[in-house]
């Protein structure tokens, strides 16, 4: 693969929150964490966990205990199809190393999911309370969540220059991110 490769699968892993109904096997969950467990690992701890979820029930209340009033909220018709919750044992201490941990296994489900054909959203914001009856294990502590599904909509990815966010005429979700330049304070 060259750089120029590389670039362009990274601005192809948008966020996609508009997805179509479809299913997500189990297999193709377990392929993610079988991707994600191959990543640093601060201290080699490992200490994340997943709990993958294909049921369609148990789904629907999941996008129900995620999708909470926010500037992107999804249409009950847009609901993620699967979804796979990152956590930890309950009863160990949650630090910086661990958000660490997080957010490279993250990185590896949603490069995972979009070789295997899948979009995905990263849910931030859920009640844990919620998903503490659903998932029904009592150790278990919820970090993030990671909805899954297919879709049809085009992101692109653009200089910060060229204004905020915004879906343009043809309903082309319009990224904008930083320059290079911008991002670099200081070359020695």
């Amino acid at each position: 693969m060259t750089y120029e490769q590389y670039l362009e699968e990274l601005k192809a892993l948008r966020t996609k929150r508009e997805m179509e109904p479809c299913e997500v096997s189990m297999e193709d969950l377990e392929k993610t964490i079988e991707a994600a467990r191959y990543t640093a690992s601060a201290m080699n701890a490992q200490r994340i966990r997943a709990v993958l979820v294909n049921d369609k029930d148990i789904s629907k209340k999941m996008f129900d205990g995620c999708n909470l009033p926010t500037k992107h909220q999804i249409p009950d018709h847009q609901a993620c199809s699967a979804f796979i919750v990152l956590g930890q044992e309950e009863d160990k201490e949650a630090d910086f190393v661990l958000g660490l941990d997080v957010g490279i296994w993250i990185q590896a489900i949603r490069e995972a999911l979009h070789t295997l054909g899948y979009v995905s959203v990263d849910l931030h914001t859920f009640n844990r309370n919620i998903y503490k009856e659903l998932i029904n294990l009592d150790n278990f502590y919820a970090l993030n969540v990671i909805g899954i599904g297919k879709s049809n909509q085009e992101v692109r990815v653009v200089d910060a220059s060229e204004g905020g966010t915004f879906k343009d005429e043809n309903k082309i979700h319009h990224v904008r991110k930083l320059t290079t330049d911008q991002l670099i304070v200081k070359k020695i």
